[in-house]
């Protein structure tokens, strides 16, 4: 009896056991299933180390677009990054491939700068920023690593030579942390659409860790040679697109192929600048030059007419006087030209038209210390023949819009923002004081005042830009007045009766072409060439500020930190570090 019962005791488990295989595998085919009839999603970890792409762009410098056409870039002696005064530099660099498998970088390509975005970022970041200090370290071998990085390779599985050469650009923690993150994902369960680059990924690690595989098979793996297929989804990206890129720096870079980029940096000098009450530039002043400009106050002066297209706001200048620091340098333009007022928007009317608006400039003259006042005893003129054309005013103002289709930011906050934090402080004190006084008429107004727009401050570049682009011809001063004869008609003849030859100028936004005379200040070379320099220096410094803040103008450019990457996604990003392509520029 008792075996008989033991018997059914073993029956019944078996079946119970039975019963619970039966839910495993029933289980398990409801995931085959779903796994054969649904893609598996699969985040592919070698994607995300890097991913810095154009979306991450920094917004274009459009301004700057032609800053190489009048100045030229001087490229050191020595590449030292920690101690460049202000000026226009260029660099030829080492730079190295950050996406594997695509292809490189060709003559006329377009590169954005943006910042390193991904999980082994600060890791890429701290590579690039060290191979700067280890010459010795080849460049080919800080190229396989980062391919590692971004494939995902343990550093422990590079062998040990290459491990020992490598090693100074790498702390503790950065090797452990090159050995974490791994994920074994099996190929046969992923969806074809990551299938074949998962692959790539794992055939790479495989030969970056072989070490009898020559550089040269990594390299034609890495990066693909032929014409690159089209790209539907393609961004296109001009040549030579310059961006802010922190401590008073903009930066733009051409790679020539993914182990060379020139790359060229540009910081503005500063510029002393003064404002009269209404909020108008009046004054700038760098070592020894100034500049300065007067305005038409007469009536009516400060409004355009466009006829049944209504009136707009606007400012004459009637003349820009420039003194340099030497005997004998002194130059006048007259009626130079004109800049858009306030906003540019039409006026409710002529009449009361006289739309005054507050000054929009936070570095007014209170703030500056000047007087406010034109120093020059010049009579104000009506004369209204300079005047833009309404198509010419509009395209001045035009919106701002980036190349590549985003917007740029509306308010800057650059050199400017130093005074506005200060007209804060002394706009805040007198509130307190007003409310703790017993007098009752105490006014702070005046001491709160806006911050200037990026329209605002382009618009007075603009101005002075075109009042000044006389000055730039073949070396030469110039002085530049309206070329009419007495009776009103254009006249091709000597300029006041000086029997000087001419030479027609014509332009943008000017409303006129301009007689153009050799200055009577023979011998003193292109001395006025500083002004526009000046000018430039002051309005860069200025916007600058749209991508940075008050505080970021001290220190050496991040130039690891802005990779440059394509427009289209079957192109490389480019690393770029600060290790000269010519030794013998090294510090």
């Amino acid at each position: 009896m008792k075996k008989i019962f033991a018997a059914l005791l073993v029956l019944l488990l078996s079946v119970s056991a039975y019963a619970q295989l039966g839910n495993i595998i029933k289980k398990a085919k409801k995931v085959t299933d779903k796994v054969s009839t649904k893609a598996v999603k699969v985040d592919l970890f070698e994607e995300k180390n890097i991913t810095t792409s154009i979306d991450d762009a920094m917004p274009i410098a459009f301004w700057l677009k032609d800053l190489d056409k009048y100045r030229k870039p001087v490229e050191p002696e020595v590449y030292d990054f920690d101690n460049l005064e202000p000026g226009y530099y260029t660099f030829t660099l080492q730079s190295y491939c950050l996406r594997a498998g695509t292809h490189g970088p060709t003559k006329g390509d377009g590169y954005l700068l943006a910042p390193l975005e991904g999980k082994r970022a600060d890791l890429v970041y701290s590579i690039l920023k060290k191979s700067a200090d280890h010459p010795e370290i080849a460049q080919r071998d800080i190229q396989v690593l980062l391919w590692g990085i971004e494939a995902g390779t343990k550093f422990s599985d590079f062998d040990r030579d290459f491990q020992k050469r490598v090693r100074p650009l790498l702390s503790g923690a950065e090797m452990t942390e090159m050995s974490l993150d791994l994920k074994n994902v099996p190929l046969d369960v992923m969806p074809d659409s990551v299938k074949k680059v998962a692959k790539f990924y794992s055939d790479f690690r495989a030969k970056l860790t072989n070490p009898n595989i020559p550089y040269s098979q990594l390299e034609s793996m890495a990066v693909l040679r032929g014409a690159l297929p089209d790209e539907p989804f393609a961004e296109y990206v001009e040549e030579g697109n310059w961006a802010y890129v922190g401590n008073g720096f903009y930066g733009r870079a051409q790679p020539n192929s993914y182990p060379s980029t020139v790359y060229e940096l540009y910081k503005p000098s500063t510029v002393d600048d003064f404002y009269d009450d209404k909020g108008r530039l009046v004054r700038l002043e760098e070592d020894g030059y100034s500049m300065e400009i007067e305005y038409d106050d007469s009536p009516g002066g400060d409004v355009i007419s466009f006829g049944s297209k209504g009136d707009y706001p606007i400012w004459r200048m009637t003349a820009i006087r420039l003194q340099g620091p030497k005997r004998g340098q002194d130059e006048l333009l007259e009626n130079p030209g004109w800049m858009i007022k306030d906003d540019g928007e039409r006026l409710d009317s002529a009449q009361n038209g006289l739309k005054s608006a507050s000054p929009r400039s936070a570095l007014a003259m209170g703030l500056q210390g000047g007087s406010g006042k034109n120093t020059s005893k010049r009579k104000n003129t009506s004369n209204r023949k300079g005047d833009p054309t309404e198509k010419e005013y509009k395209k001045r103002k035009g919106t701002v819009v980036l190349s590549n289709g985003r917007r740029i930011a509306t308010v800057g906050k650059g050199r400017a923002c130093k005074e506005w934090d200060e007209s804060r402080e002394r706009y805040d004190k007198c509130r307190d004081e007003k409310r703790h006084s017993t007098i009752d008429n105490i006014d702070c107004s005046h001491l709160l005042l806006p911050m200037p727009t990026f329209e605002d401050t382009s618009c007075k570049l603009d101005g002075l830009k075109n009042a000044l682009a006389p000055l730039r011809n073949n070396g030469q001063s110039f002085r530049a007045a309206p070329l009419r004869d007495s009776g009103g008609r254009m006249a091709a003849g000597p300029l006041h009766g000086k029997g000087q030859v001419l030479r027609t100028a014509f332009l943008p936004g000017a409303g006129a072409p301009m007689a153009v005379a050799a200055s009577s200040n023979s011998g003193q070379g292109n001395w006025t060439d500083k002004f526009m320099d000046m000018v430039d220096d002051w309005g860069n410094d200025l916007i600058g500020g749209l991508a940075g803040n008050c505080d970021d103008d001290d220190g050496p450019p991040d130039i690891e930190n802005g990779p440059a990457v394509p427009g289209n996604t079957g192109k490389q990003r480019i690393g770029i570090s600060k290790r000269p392509v010519n030794a013998n520029k090294r510090p």
